[in-house]
């Protein structure tokens, strides 16, 4: 194809027209969508117009090249390219939406704590109300105990202290499955109180139930055989009773029917 023909099916504007229109176009849809924003105001709306590439409204169709003779010669683009101002338009309302997606984000996860650490604290105090109650009440049925009975053993035994360790349990499982859950302990102070108290708790009745300290056993002897009996009446179970003619040591036991009964050792 010749240079004139060319020059012919390609329009040809001047540099200052293209940029001047390029310029007016794009105020006038500045203006355009401010008014319509001013008219029409959404948050969503505005979110969505300004969280989008802003298309090429005028832009460049082609440059002109000037050959060897001093013939000017034009070579049309494909579509019409985006001018700097445009660009940077386009780019800033990317940047624009960027940043408001990323304060929602803050939001919505500024929320979520929020909410793990309400979660937490509820849970920590209906444990409180309900587990410290059961506890208190064990402690103080243990310290009525009669006298020369262990206060750890005493305590252990209590059917509020067990329903307090369940409770304690509960409590502790919890609030490590919601960790697991999220990723993230829930930082609550009640719920931390919570979890503290639970921990001791268990350990506490642990302690109580496995390291019981032994029964004191009483020592007790008869002269005969014939006296056992009654030495065994007389004597709590566990006692140890020594008959001296036979020289054998008897164990006070209960048998079936809770009667107190000598066991030889």
């Amino acid at each position: 194809m010749s240079d004139e023909m060319l020059l012919e099916s390609v329009p040809y504007e001047s540099d200052e027209a293209e940029d001047s229109e390029s310029d007016e176009g794009i105020d006038e849809s500045e203006d355009s969508v401010e008014d319509f924003g001013e008219a029409n105001y959404r948050p969503n709306r505005r979110y969505r117009r300004t969280n989008r590439y802003v298309p090429v409204r005028r832009g460049v169709s082609g440059m002109r090249f000037r050959g060897p003779t001093g013939q000017v010669t034009t070579v049309p683009f494909p579509e019409k390219v985006a001018t700097a101002r445009e660009t940077n338009l386009g780019l800033a309302n990317q940047e624009i939406g960027r940043r408001a997606l990323a304060e929602r984000i803050n939001k919505l996860e500024s929320g979520i704590r929020v909410n793990q650490k309400k979660d937490g604290a509820i849970s920590g105090t209906v444990y409180l109300a309900i587990g410290g109650g059961l506890t208190a009440f064990s402690l103080f049925k243990a310290a009525e105990r009669p006298a020369g009975q262990p206060f750890l053993s005493t305590w252990a035994n209590e059917g509020s202290a067990q329903m307090a360790t369940l409770a304690s349990a509960t409590q502790v499982v919890t609030s490590g499955a919601k960790w697991l859950i999220n990723g993230k302990y829930h930082r609550s102070g009640v719920g931390i109180v919570a979890d503290v108290f639970s921990l001791l708790q268990i350990a506490g009745f642990t302690f109580a139930s496995l390291f019981q300290p032994p029964a004191d056993q009483a020592f007790n002897s008869v002269a005969e055989t014939a006296d056992l009996a009654a030495a065994v009446k007389a004597a709590k179970v566990g006692d140890l009773i020594y008959v001296k003619k036979t020289e054998k040591m008897f164990v006070v036991r209960e048998d079936a029917a809770n009667e107190k009964v000598p066991v030889p050792q």
